[in-house]
C-alpha cells in the first residue's frame, strides 16, 4: 500500500471520527480528536476554574508536556471523603503503519489509569505542589510544544490558581511533585527526560512546526 493511500485513509478516519465525535467536552477527554482540539482548554483548566467556587471539592490538574509529539502526561485529582481520586493519563509517540483502520484513533487514544489516594498520599501530593512554588508570584512565558514544562492547576478553598514549571530553569529545579505522581499513576514507561529541541527531530520540526501556548498574568491563552 502507497503512503499516499496511507495518508487518503488515515485522514479520511479521522474526519469521519472527528464528526461523530462532535466539538465540545468538558475537562479531559479520553477521545484524541476532542482532546487535540480542546488541548488549549484542558492545559487551561478552564473546566476546574469554572467551577471553582467556595464549598466546593479541591481539585489539581498536572499536565507534563515532555515534548507534545513524544509524551504528554496528565493527572486529574479530585478530593473525596477517604482522600482522593486521580485519574491518570499518557499519551507516547505513534508510528501511523500501526493503525488500525477498525480504530483509526487507537493510536492516539494513550493509556489511561484510575487510581484511589488516601489522605495522606493526596496531602503529600499537595504539599509537594506547594513546596514546588506553586503559590509563587507567576512569570509570563510562551509554552512551545516541542519543550518540556509542567503546567499545574489547582482549586484550593474556593481559590483558583495555575503556574508553570518550564525547563531549564532554576524553577523546573524546584519541583517536589513529579516523583509523587510519577511513582502511583500505573504507567510502566520513564519520564521523557527534557532536553534541547535541536536533538529532537530535526526534520518533523521542519515539516510540521511546534505551536506554543502562552502563560500570561496566570492564565494560559
Amino acid at each position: 500500500m502507497s503512503s499516499k493511500t496511507i495518508n487518503r485513509r488515515i485522514f479520511f478516519c479521522l474526519g469521519l471520527a472527528g464528526a461523530l465525535a462532535g466539538c465540545a467536552a468538558e475537562g479531559p477527554s479520553d477521545n484524541p480528536i476532542l482532546r487535540s482540539a480542546q488541548w488549549r482548554a484542558y492545559v487551561a483548566a478552564s473546566d476546574l476554574r469554572r467551577n471553582c467556587v467556595p464549598g466546593s471539592a479541591e481539585t489539581i490538574r498536572v499536565v507534563y508536556n515532555g515534548n507534545y509529539k513524544e509524551e504528554i502526561r496528565s493527572y486529574d485529582i479530585k478530593q473525596a471523603a477517604s482522600g482522593a481520586e486521580m485519574a491518570a493519563r499518557r499519551r507516547g509517540s505513534t508510528n501511523l503503519l500501526e493503525m488500525n483502520l477498525l480504530d483509526p484513533i487507537g493510536l492516539w487514544r494513550g493509556e489511561r489509569r484510575l487510581i484511589e489516594l488516601d489522605a495522606d498520599t493526596y496531602q503529600h501530593i499537595k504539599s509537594a505542589l506547594i513546596a514546588s512554588g506553586f503559590r509563587d508570584r507567576p512569570e509570563d512565558a510562551r509554552l512551545k510544544s516541542d519543550s518540556f514544562y509542567w503546567v499545574a492547576s489547582a482549586c484550593f478553598a474556593g481559590e483558583f490558581r495555575t503556574n508553570i514549571w518550564a525547563w531549564p530553569s532554576e524553577r523546573y529545579e524546584r519541583i517536589r511533585f513529579i516523583e509523587p505522581l510519577v511513582s502511583r499513576d500505573g504507567f510502566d514507561r520513564p519520564l521523557s527526560a527534557p532536553r534541547p529541541p535541536a536533538e529532537m527531530f530535526a526534520d518533523q520540526r521542519r515539516e510540521d512546526p511546534p505551536f506554543e501556548l502562552r502563560f500570561r498574568n496566570g492564565a494560559i491563552y
